[in-house]
């Protein structure tokens, strides 16, 4: 009997788009083969993942497919670009809070971590009243209060401001009790409570 090597076919490969929003998730350029034969499968290995905004090289190192190698491939690298995102999907968390709670405010979609700044403000003619502690707001009275959002600019994501988001006070629970729930039978005594 006479043995064979089966070599592995050398192929290339062809690089998807290069151009990337941030999303505070690593990113490459997907890489797929060329030369491969008939439908076959081969994943390509690509290195060279970024997360942060800037220009990088992706690399196709290698292949899952063991009849196929990458050696003697020409297209191996690719420059590619993660740019700075807009915060479109800004938003806070929570818009509710019970009078007789505290509300700490947040944000959602805030994915470059920048820096927030709260603002209050109120609606002509309704009864809601707060005030702002740094980023809790201690509701005053029941009704509707405006909060205002400034995201500061990051390395990864451009500077936005959220406008006017309403946020609704609500009746807060009222927890009664007896000032003294204890008399003698046939004395009379006043019936007071707290809370």
């Amino acid at each position: 009997t006479t043995s064979y090597d089966i070599a592995p076919k050398p192929i290339d490969v062809t690089w998807g788009s290069t151009k990337f929003p941030f999303t505070g998730q690593p990113q490459h350029p997907t890489a797929t083969p060329v030369g491969t034969i008939g439908d076959e499968v081969c994943e390509i290995i690509v290195s060279g993942a970024q997360t942060n905004a800037g220009t990088y090289v992706a690399t196709a190192s290698g292949t899952l497919n063991s009849n196929y190698t990458l050696e003697g491939a020409t297209n191996l690298t690719t420059p590619f670009e993660i740019d700075m995102s807009y915060l479109d999907d800004l938003d806070i968390a929570v818009k509710a809070v019970k009078y007789g709670d505290k509300l700490v405010l947040s944000l959602v979609g805030n994915i470059g971590n920048g820096d927030v700044t709260y603002t209050l403000s109120f609606i002509d003619g309704d009864s809601g009243k707060a005030r702002l502690d740094g980023d809790t707001l201690i509701p005053e009275h029941v009704g509707k209060v405006l909060v205002s959002a400034t995201v500061e600019e990051t390395m990864n994501t451009h500077a936005k401001t959220l406008e006017n988001v309403v946020i609704v006070i609500e009746k807060g629970d009222l927890d009664l009790s007896l000032v003294e729930n204890e008399t003698v039978y046939g004395t009379s005594f006043d019936l007071e409570t707290v809370g």
